[in-house]
């Protein structure tokens, strides 16, 4: 009788086991995240975060009847950094510089409007580490029509 017991309450266990992890699966299917509300960007915003704590940034704005290229980056202490920010224009399936700008760390490349077309960032980023080792990092905006 004892046996008997210990079998049902094992088997028990076990089907209890597999019924959790069933709905566990079945829920994490359906789970949705939600976007944070609490932070709404200008515009399309990229950020990379590189090796070494090297984040760059590459976002499209638009103020009035100007669209900005704006690029920023941020470095260890022991890091050098330069920055290269270009506003693009699509014609056809190629992307043209119009305008760019060079800063730290940050930069901005601005240019009025042209209803319909196509604009993004393009960020160029040389980064030196602390041993003199250079890399250079590009990142681009999502594109944007205004």
């Amino acid at each position: 009788m004892l046996k008997r017991v210990v079998s049902v309450m094992i088997t028990l266990v076990l089907l209890l086991f597999v019924a959790g992890a069933a709905v566990a699966a079945s829920a994490s299917e359906n789970l949705q995240i939600q976007p944070d509300t609490a932070v709404k960007p200008i515009g399309p915003v990229v950020r990379y975060f590189m090796p070494g704590g090297i984040s760059i940034t590459a976002k499209i704005t638009k103020s009035g009847n100007t669209v900005n290229a704006i690029g920023l980056y941020s470095v260890p202490p022991t890091y050098s950094a330069r920055l290269t920010v270009c506003l693009q224009r699509k014609y056809g399936s190629n992307w043209v510089t119009i305008r760019s700008s060079s800063g730290s760390p940050e930069a901005c490349a601005s240019a009025t409007i042209t209803p319909g077309v196509y604009y993004r960032a393009h960020v160029v980023c040389y980064v030196t580490d602390p041993n003199g080792e250079k890399n250079t990092y590009t990142k681009d905006s999502p594109s944007k029509t205004y």
